[in-house]
């Protein structure tokens, strides 16, 4: 995923830890370090600076159907911001 500041302050890249995954059965999960590739890292990010990518990664449940990718509280423990992505395998 690749993260960029548009605002006027500075806001916090948030943890990978923020991210889970719900399942086509309505099972979630959390997401998973993996040494084998560059994660998001926590961090700040400067207005208007340069852009901020890296994986956030899920086991695989091997099932087709609709997931849901759900970020909760990224930009910090009293955040309230939900965001959401939705694919189809």
């Amino acid at each position: 995923m690749t993260l960029t500041n548009d605002s006027d302050e500075s806001v916090r890249v948030p943890s990978i830890f923020r991210f889970h995954l719900q399942d086509p059965a309505g099972r979630g999960s959390t997401s998973e370090y993996l040494s084998s590739v560059e994660d998001l890292e926590y961090d700040e990010l400067a207005p208007g600076g340069s852009p901020v990518s890296g994986s956030v990664c899920f086991d695989d449940p091997g099932q087709s159907g609709e997931y849901v990718v759900l970020g909760e509280g990224l930009f910090g423990f009293s955040d309230t911001t939900r965001i959401g992505w939705v694919t189809e395998r």
